[in-house]
C-alpha cells in the first residue's frame, strides 16, 4: 500500500534512526505524497536535522520548516528551553 500523507506528530523524539525512519517513509508515500513531523529544538540540533534534510533533499522537497514554536507551555521544565519545528515535505 502507498499512502498520500504520513503524519508523525509528537512522536519523533522516540526515534533512533531518522535514516531508516525517511527511507520507510518514502517507500511508503505515493509520488508527490506529504510527510508532516514534529521534531524537538533540543533533538534537531543533537541530531543535525538541517544538514540531515539536505541529505534527503533528493527524496523530500521541503514545503515548509516552522520558526521554534512553543512545546508544552505549561511545562515548566520544557516551558522556555525547549521548542518543537513543524515540518512538511513533500515526496518528489
Amino acid at each position: 500500500n502507498k499512502y498520500n500523507i504520513v503524519s508523525l506528530i509528537g512522536a519523533m523524539t522516540y526515534c533512533n534512526n531518522h535514516s531508516l525512519l525517511f527511507n520507510n517513509v518514502h517507500f511508503f508515500l505515493k509520488k508527490l505524497g506529504y510527510f508532516i513531523f514534529t521534531q524537538r529544538t533540543d533533538l534537531w540540533i543533537k541530531y543535525q536535522f538541517d544538514i540531515f534534510l539536505v541529505r534527503y533533499s533528493k527524496k523530500f522537497k521541503i514545503i515548509y520548516k516552522s520558526r521554534p514554536l512553543d512545546y508544552l507551555p505549561k511545562n515548566k521544565e520544557f516551558q522556555k528551553n525547549i521548542k518543537i519545528h513543524l515540518v512538511l515535505l513533500q515526496k518528489r
